[in-house]
């Protein structure tokens, strides 16, 4: 029986609840689970695995199996904006092997590397640019990545204290 015809609760939680365990994901695809399955969010198997972290041979294991990359969320978050906003770096790397659009932009017009600066993500920072990210792209605030990390650095020091 393949997993596609079990209620969508069971299959729906069987990738969630297995992005640490490669020999489920495995099984579960064995079996002929889909790896484009969407959850009631409309997220597939592969961005919980990014959004969770956890081994990051069941991303690849999911990428190899030709899942689709590119899931948007009602942010307009994809995957590749879930790994820099939790600073899963092989996953990131997975991700654009697999093809990744490294120019796609949330809602707030915000591109991987924009997420990057803003959760100061420095070794996926690192990957993209090392990969061709372009440092050019502004956000719909006009801001580039750097602008948007330089204004995340200020807001985050410590303010001096006042001259008596």
């Amino acid at each position: 029986m393949a997993l596609t015809n079990l209620p969508s609760s069971i299959a729906e939680g069987s990738f969630a609840r297995n992005c640490f365990h490669p020999a489920a994901i495995s099984t579960l695809l064995d079996l002929g689970a889909s790896t484009d399955y969407k959850d009631s969010r409309g997220l597939t198997p592969l961005y919980h695995s990014v959004m969770v972290g956890g081994d990051p041979y069941c991303c690849e294991l999911l990428l190899h199996d030709y899942a689709k990359v590119g899931c948007i969320d009602e942010n307009g978050w994809q995957e590749i904006h879930q790994a820099c906003r939790y600073g899963h770096v092989q996953h990131l790397e997975h991700l654009l092997f697999y093809g990744a659009d490294m120019t796609a932009q949330n809602a707030s017009g915000n591109t991987a590397l924009h997420v990057c600066a803003l959760y100061n993500q420095e070794s996926c920072a690192r990957v993209l640019l090392f990969r061709g990210a372009s440092k050019e792209i502004r956000n719909y605030n006009s801001q580039t990545a750097f602008q948007v990390g330089a204004r995340q650095a200020l807001e985050e020091r410590p303010s001096a204290p006042s001259p008596l």
